[in-house]
Order: C-alpha cells, then structure tokens, then sequence
C-alpha cells in the first residue's frame, strides 16, 4: 500500500456506472458550473468577485476566486462532489494516479484558499469549510483512503476521510448553503 497502514480501501461505495464516468476536464467544466452558482450567491450577498480561475499563480495555490466586502478578502475554492449525497463523506484529495498523467498531488497539499466551498452536487447543497483550521487537523485525526475515482476514468485516488458531521463537530464548517 502506498500509504501504510492508515490506508482504508473503499472498492464498492461507488455504484456508478462506467458509462457515467468522465474525463477530468468534463469533471471540470461542472466544477466551473458550481464556481459560478457561488459567484451569484456571494454577489447576493453583497460581496466583489475577483474570478481568479485563469491566474496561473492561483491556480498552483488552487483558488478559484475571491470574494471582497469592504476591506476584508478571502480566497475561494470550489469543490463538488457527486457522491457526497449517498457517503455523507467529505474527501480531501491527498494524490491521484492518473493514467494519462502519473501520480498528481490532490488539493491537500497545494490548496492555500481561505474557504473550501465543498458541494454535494446532487442535492444541491454545500459547506463553507475553514480550510485554515481544517488542514492542521487532518493528519492523525482522520482516516486516508484508497479508491478508485468514478468520475475519473481510470484514476486511484487517496485522501481524507471526513464525515460531515464530524467536520460539524470539529469546528470546520463556517456555513452551509443550498441552491434551488
């Protein structure tokens, strides 16, 4: 095992289809979907959105955007997860190994955003996570996991699993939020 002994094998969690899986970009075209479904509900909210998507220095911290009200500003990244509605799970990316690009770090280990903006796409809602506080934390305190990924074709990914009402209990989630 690539991870020792922490490493919890979940084959079978995932009864999605092969015909439903996707390309990493096809998973990405939907991830832009959700960052501008969050775009608008921070606008209603009367905060300035700064698309920091196309920012190559953002991008290697993986933020998405960031919203400002007044003097304050915070940097935003977008997470949305298919799965999420039947696990209850949040999965933190530590590694994956792509087929078509090697062993890639997860979002564990470059993300410098201030907010994980992580949504269950399914049913339409998210949490706000204090990934300030949230990533000191994980190490020791959650299991990591190997599993196939179902929506990146031939994918092994591994990371953090953090049930959603442990991340309740814990502290790390700022807000929720829904979309109609």
């Amino acid at each position: 095992m690539l991870w020792g002994k922490g490493v919890v094998s979940i084959f079978g969690i995932f009864d999605v289809n092969i015909r439903e899986q996707q390309t990493f970009n096809e998973l990405d075209v939907e991830t832009r979907e959700e960052e501008l479904r969050l775009h608008s509900y921070f606008e209603s909210r009367g905060y300035e959105i700064v698309d920091k998507r196309d920012c190559k220095d953002s991008q290697s911290k993986d933020i998405d955007f960031e919203i400002r009200l007044g003097e304050q500003l915070l940097s935003i990244e977008v997470k949305a997860d298919k799965q999420m509605y039947k696990t209850g799970n949040i999965i933190v990316e530590i590694s994956h190994n792509r087929p078509y690009k090697g062993r890639t770090e997860g979002w564990f280990k470059k993300c410098e955003a201030d907010i994980i903006c992580y949504s269950d796409v399914v049913m339409k809602k998210g949490y706000m996570l204090n990934w300030k506080k949230m990533k000191g934390k994980l190490l020791g305190e959650f299991k990591i996991i190997g599993f196939d990924n179902p929506h990146d074709i031939g994918t092994r990914t591994f990371g953090f699993l953090i049930p959603v009402e442990e991340a309740r209990e814990h502290g790390f989630i700022i807000e929720e939020y829904t979309f109609q």
